[in-house]
């Protein structure tokens, strides 16, 4: 698992994580831990989803926004 920080203007929220996909202009993006570090946009308009540490799977509307990717760690910093 890793750790997926969910960040706009307004609030910030943290979660553990198994595995998160996100759609970013050149395409699908799987991310699991230990994925190798990147920063990339979020493709506008977009569905992020993420299975949680209890195994249910969840999926967020964005209007867009930035990924980075570490080892152990993702941030997502999402357009309001």
């Amino acid at each position: 698992m890793f750790e997926l920080a969910l960040i706009t203007p307004t609030s910030h929220r943290t979660l553990l994580v198994t595995w998160l996909e996100c759609q970013t202009p050149r395409g699908s993006l799987v991310i699991k831990k230990g994925h190798a570090p990147l920063v990339t946009a979020l493709k506008p308009y977009c569905e992020v989803r993420f299975q949680d540490e209890h195994g249910s799977i969840e999926a967020l509307e964005l209007s867009g926004g930035v990924v980075e990717v570490l080892r152990n760690s993702v941030t997502i910093i999402i357009d309001q």
